[in-house]
């Protein structure tokens, strides 16, 4: 818990949560506690030396975030590990996931993103209809479009090798750019 004086002044305090009902956990359980145990596993917090496995065991990523301002800055990355890996995202239409992933996504993969995978809602029945929508459509020719395209659009523009030389030519300009100020 952050919590703030009068003077400004910040304080960062250990709590453990009480109420599970206040826990992310709890929260994803509840949201999908109608479906079926055998079609859905919630899968918690995973080492690093095996997050990216799981991908590969699933065909739809679910990458739920509830909107508040913590989650506006969320990056992209469980999106765009769910296309690298071939998944279906049914996710969050809400702060990185939309800017940096449903944003910057070719005009039409954003159109089928938004139609059948960006939720613009929390409202746990759309979020059902869009998943129960690509169970039915598991495999079909748009599934596979979708994952195809989505997977050529994040090895294109999150692959840090298709990034390098411009990056480098950044990081140079700012060497430079750093170097005129210096001498004057």
């Amino acid at each position: 818990v952050v919590e703030q004086d009068k003077k400004g002044e910040k304080t960062i305090t250990k709590k453990n949560i009480i109420d599970e009902k206040q826990t992310y956990k709890y929260k994803m359980t509840e949201l999908f506690k109608d479906f079926d145990k055998d079609r859905i596993e919630l899968i918690g917090v995973l080492p690093i030396s095996e997050y990216g496995k799981f991908y590969s065991l699933w065909d739809i990523n679910l990458a739920y975030v509830e909107h508040n301002k913590f989650t506006k800055a969320k990056s992209p990355i469980k999106i765009v590990e769910g296309a690298f890996y071939k998944c279906i995202n049914v996710y969050s239409n809400h702060g990185g996931y939309q800017n940096e992933f449903t944003n910057l996504a070719p005009n039409e993969l954003k159109r089928d993103l938004l139609k059948y995978c960006a939720m613009q809602t929390e409202n746990k029945e759309e979020w059902i209809k869009a998943i129960s929508f690509w169970v039915e459509n598991y495999n079909t020719d748009l599934w596979n479009n979708v994952i195809n395209r989505q997977f050529d659009f994040v090895n294109d523009v999150f692959d840090i090798k298709n990034q390098v030389d411009e990056r480098l030519e950044f990081y140079e300009n700012c060497i430079k750019e750093n170097s005129k100020q210096s001498e004057s």
